[in-house]
């Protein structure tokens, strides 16, 4: 199972994707610590495309990495994994339509120093309800919320140990017992759920926790 931990991107992460890549734009960048990178294709295929750069954790130096042409102009059909040594980093750019994603692969005894504080203390109810935030869009989470009955003291409880966050001044809150039928202009209905969220959305933290 793949351990990749999500970061805030601001942290020695993000000067090794500015030294590999120039990219200086903000965003989260998510480490791996692992003995192998399984190279995925370097080339455009159905809209993305990977790339991969060597760096070395202390001089901030380029390191060469094996290039591999596509299947069809004679490259390999497997690519064999590539075996991770102790101060050096794998750094992948992913092109995906129009998106692009960073993943930092670095030794496992190298991991320590980068990775964010370990995971706050969570239960597996607090585990459900951070999949509501993190994993489902932010429409339907009411209907979700009201199927694990959320109260008000578990989604502030969230919001207090800095799991989900919401906007200036809001707090997430259960405003009733059960979703209601309504009209909402112009001919449409719909179901309005009991919760009034804030604008919350789940932080690198509660990412980290699930």
């Amino acid at each position: 199972m793949r351990n990749r931990i999500a970061t805030d991107g601001k942290g020695f992460e993000r000067e090794l994707v500015i030294a590999t890549f120039g990219d200086t734009r903000r965003g989260t960048i998510k480490i791996e610590p692992t003995d192998t990178v399984h190279f995925a294709h370097t080339y455009w295929d159905g809209g993305t495309r990977h790339t991969y750069a060597g760096i070395c954790l202390t001089t901030k130096q380029r390191v060469r990495l094996p290039n591999y042409n596509p299947p069809q102009f004679g490259g390999p059909s497997e690519i064999a994994p590539y075996t991770t040594v102790p101060g050096v980093a794998i750094v992948e750019k992913t092109d995906f339509r129009g998106r692009v994603f960073y993943t930092v692969y670095v030794h496992p005894s190298n991991a320590a120093k980068m990775l964010p504080a370990a995971a706050k203390t969570v239960t597996d109810r607090d585990k459900a309800l951070l999949g509501v935030f993190g994993g489902i869009i932010a429409a339907a989470r009411g209907k979700e919320l009201l199927e694990l009955d959320a109260t008000t003291d578990e989604l502030q409880s969230l919001q207090d140990r800095g799991l989900i966050k919401c906007h200036k001044g809001k707090r997430p809150q259960r405003i009733g017992e059960r979703a209601t039928f309504v009209g909402y202009g112009k001919g449409f209905q719909g179901w309005k759920y009991p919760y009034d969220l804030g604008g919350a959305k789940i932080t690198t933290d509660g990412k980290n926790c699930r």
